[in-house]
């Protein structure tokens, strides 16, 4: 079980650190091309990386609590 939670928290930091790029690369060939931000695509990656961080979080220190407290069996 531990193994499954580690997985999770990679997993987890990898779909973290691909939104983050996402959102960076999106915002700054934005502002090259004096693009909108108000662009339904930007605002659905936007949305996303939000919720992306608040469950990465939520995952990486639920996995820590039971890996570090042998609660995974």
């Amino acid at each position: 079980m531990a193994y499954v939670v580690l997985a999770a928290e990679l997993f987890t930091a990898f779909w973290f650190v691909n939104y983050i790029l996402l959102i960076s690369g999106f915002v700054k060939e934005g502002e090259k091309a004096a693009f909108p931000r108000k662009d339904p695509l930007v605002r659905f990656f936007i949305a996303n990386a939000k919720w992306a961080i608040v469950v990465g979080l939520t995952t990486v220190y639920a996995g820590t609590v039971v890996y570090v407290y042998g609660l995974a069996g």
